[in-house]
């Protein structure tokens, strides 16, 4: 069986997705209606992916957001960090001036397998962090923040504008 491994090296590039159904190919797509596909609404989400960070400093890097402004979105970064053997993924969910947010330790100079999970069950409505399956980080209090107003950005990945981390940024 034929086996590709592979991964993405950011590095002055991104990845921009548009949120539009059929955006890219209208004619060979099987829904091109141009609706919103990745946008949660006020449903429960998750952003899973694995990362590897170099052991060496590191600043403030925005490794994927779906926002429409620094008070309106969805982030994940990393932390700034000078250590050499971790520092610290930031996981955030914005609306207006209501926030959740939680962080979570990983280890530099290998791959890390992250979940990042907005969940939205009742009596829930928190953020969580799942590295390597084991939940390692929620945010400290639940908020109910209602539909996010993201439907027609672009997700981004590898990139990013300023964001909201308890203050702004």
């Amino acid at each position: 069986f034929p086996v590709t491994i592979a991964y993405l090296f950011f590095q002055n590039t991104w990845i921009e997705v548009k949120d539009y159904a059929g955006s890219q190919l209208p004619t060979l797509s099987k829904l091109n209606t141009g609706k919103s596909v990745l946008n949660p609404g006020g449903g429960s989400f998750t952003i899973e992916f694995h990362l590897f960070v170099p052991r060496q400093s590191n600043g403030l890097q925005v490794l994927c957001q779906k926002a429409s402004s620094t008070t309106q979105g969805i982030n994940i970064m990393l932390l700034p960090n000078t250590g050499a053997n971790e520092c610290f993924l930031h996981f955030s969910v914005v609306s207006g001036s209501n926030f959740l947010q939680t962080s979570a330790s990983l280890v530099k100079g290998q791959f890390n397998h992250f979940a990042a999970t907005f969940n939205r069950q009742l009596g829930n409505n928190r953020l969580e962090i799942y590295r390597d399956t084991a939940l390692v980080s929620s945010s400290p209090s639940s908020l109910n923040l209602g539909s996010l107003d993201i439907e027609s950005s672009p997700l981004i990945i590898g990139s990013g504008t300023s964001a909201i981390l308890g203050t702004t940024t």
